[in-house]
């Protein structure tokens, strides 16, 4: 598989971005497996060390960054709450507080 269009520095995201010779569903559910395992296989692996557990941790928190602005998007789209299996509902408990129908106050410190 091809894997150019993951490359950032390969094209400018802005003006190709929906032009990209992007593979179908299936090869990239493939791609995502195969670097999930190799993941998988390195994180198992007696020389993993500081600098793996930090590129490690970094993909996770860019994942999750994406994940936030996904729920944000649709958020302040007013899009509903995603659907998911009955298998992942089993283990979810739903809050028992009312949804948040305006921004969330969070305190903190002024940063320099």
């Amino acid at each position: 598989m091809e894997h150019c269009w993951l490359e950032a520095n390969n094209f400018d995201a802005h003006d190709t971005r929906w032009s990209l010779p992007l593979p179908s569903r299936e090869a990239t559910i493939r791609y995502l497996n195969e670097i999930r395992d190799r993941v998988i296989d390195r994180i198992s692996s007696p020389s993993f060390d500081d600098r793996d557990t930090y590129f490690a941790l970094l993909s996770i928190f860019h994942e999750d960054m994406h994940d936030e602005a996904l729920t944000i998007t649709r958020q302040t789209l007013g899009y509903p709450a995603p659907q998911f299996s009955d298998e992942s509902m089993a283990e979810h408990t739903p809050s028992s507080s009312k949804p948040l129908v305006s921004d969330a106050n969070i305190p903190g410190e002024p940063t320099v």
